[in-house]
């Protein structure tokens, strides 16, 4: 029927449920340096509801000293310096956060430039990652996207769809030809599973009694992006003195209403990262592919998604430095060996992976994802050469089940002994660097953080041959579109198996797991 006429005599309305008092409350901490910071949090009452977005805001204090300004220009220059993308994120080495002291380590600068490039769209890193710079690098070397609109070191003005770093707030300048001294304040979420972070929201922490964050820093000079070919300023590692000061957790507490009934125990969505890195020294020169093979890896149980992709290492040949951009190698084809089983998806193209890749949730276009040339045609003058520019490079991205085959009593999230290998070529794509790339096979292994009386049960192999069995009789359900998860966590395509967009699930049989969230067969 025409909504217009749809004519009813009374108005419903709705009864909306909330806490009875919301608390925003900032924690901070003395005990930091620019090597590590440390938050230990008492929560009010195990009653209280805690919301799993947390954020760390802090202060940096950047001062400039180059090594040469030939040119005698002012020490920073818009469109040539800017803060890197989530930059005290860029710097982590290692986060522990313990949750009723039950521990979870996560290396976050390893991993957070190649996973934000999954289910995390420029809406989402202009409006949920705004209090921090979140552009992310889109080309191997910035000086190829000097002075263009997708240059992400360029100012507000220059960029009508996204936000460039270079216009992210700050709270004081000082920008003489000789030195430079900057001030920002910075709120960066903590990127760690079962944490939120991204759109929307879901179930807060409820019986957390204590709450405690070490996070672990080092190379702090490269929170700052700089490009130099194009005005001559010249920085080194030691040209950038940081200082970082009032690091601060960005907490809130839900008191739920008397007659609200708490479970003793509640399960949450958790995953598990292994960051499994191999780095064989092969010197790799421009333009040039290579094989790279990861060390043979046992697994305890079936993963849910696997990243593949191979990038500058810490240290050697081609490093990361603050005038190196979070791009990576191109991945021209892959060879998987699963479980004894050789030769999984090495017959697949090039084209095949990215159509993988962006089935599984990919932000990245056939052009920025291949690595392959994009031409930039000069008119003028007549004879000179037309350049190329290389874009961001290959994040691959497979889930277990769907892109790597299992077979009848397996399933994401069965525990056993299963080995993997990966044998990957790749090319260096960048125009200048010969670079020993290290490869990152990410694993990740979907499972139940269960907060019970106090205390903390991380799981990641929840299920049994006998549970898929099992649910192989249940009725099948659907999952939503895919665009129903972007904004939402890069672990998985399902975000938050509890949250409102599966509401459709709720009247499935539930797997024999009491501390599964959802047991349909997908």
């Amino acid at each position: 029927r025409d909504k217009r006429l749809r004519i009813k005599e009374d108005r419903d309305f709705a009864v909306y449920e909330g806490g009875e008092q919301i608390t925003y409350n900032p924690f901070s901490t003395t005990a930091f340096s620019n090597n590590y910071i440390t938050f230990n949090v008492k929560t009010p009452s195990p009653r209280v509801v805690l919301d799993r977005k947390i954020y760390i805001r802090y202060t940096i204090q950047l001062t400039f000293n180059p090594v040469a300004n030939p040119s005698n220009t002012k020490v920073l220059v818009s469109g040539h310096d800017a803060f890197r993308a989530f930059p005290l994120t860029s710097c982590m080495t290692s986060i522990n956060l313990q949750i009723n002291g039950v521990g979870i380590t996560l290396n976050p600068e390893d991993i957070i430039h190649a996973l934000l490039r999954y289910n995390t769209c420029e809406k989402v890193l202009d409006l949920d990652y705004s209090t921090a710079p979140s552009m992310l690098d889109k080309s191997q070397d910035y000086a190829q996207l000097y002075n263009t609109n997708r240059n992400p070191l360029a100012y507000y003005g220059d960029n009508g769809y996204q936000i460039g770093r270079g216009g992210f707030v700050i709270k004081s300048l000082v920008n003489t030809n000789t030195q430079a001294v900057l001030v920002a304040e910075i709120t960066e979420p903590l990127f760690v599973s079962p944490l939120n972070f991204g759109a929307g929201n879901s179930q807060g922490f409820v019986g957390v009694t204590e709450l405690d964050v070490s996070i672990n820093l080092s190379n702090l000079s490269r929170m700052w992006s700089h490009l130099t070919s194009t005005n001559g300023v010249v920085f080194n590692e030691q040209s950038i003195v940081p200082q970082i000061s009032n690091p601060t957790l960005l907490l809130c507490y839900i008191t739920p209403k008397e007659i609200f009934p708490i479970p003793t125990s509640v399960s949450y969505s958790y995953y598990f990262v292994r960051d499994i890195q191999t780095n064989q020294g092969i010197v790799v020169p421009p333009n040039t592919t290579a094989n790279l093979i990861m060390t043979n890896t046992q697994l305890a149980s079936i993963p849910r998604r696997i990243f593949i992709y191979a990038e500058r290492p810490r240290s050697g040949t081609g490093q990361k430095t603050l005038l190196t951009t979070d791009t990576f190698f191109s991945i021209e084809s892959v060879s998987i060996t699963w479980n004894n089983i050789n030769s999984v998806l090495a017959s697949a193209t090039k084209q095949d992976l990215y159509q993988i890749s962006k089935k599984n949730g990919c932000n990245l276009s056939w052009d920025e994802w291949s690595g392959e040339n994009s031409p930039r045609f000069n008119s003028t003058p007549i004879g000179q050469n037309d350049t190329e520019i290389t874009l961001t490079g290959s994040v691959l991205c497979l889930d277990m089940g769907e892109d790597i085959g299992l077979n009848s009593l397996l399933a994401p999230g069965v525990g056993g002994n299963y080995n993997l290998q990966v044998y990957v070529n790749v090319k260096n794509i960048h125009p200048t660097d010969s670079i020993a790339p290290t490869l990152h096979c990410v694993i990740v292994s979907e499972g139940a953080f269960t907060i019970l009386n106090n205390t903390a049960i991380p799981s990641d192999a929840i299920l049994s041959k006998v549970d898929v069995l099992n649910v192989s009789q249940m009725p099948e359900a659907d999952l939503p579109p895919l665009d129903a998860f972007y904004g939402g966590s890069f672990w998985s395509k399902l975000k938050d198996i509890g949250s409102d967009v599966l509401k459709g699930f709720e009247k499935a049989l539930p797997v024999i797991k009491d501390i599964a969230d959802v047991g349909v067969k997908v």
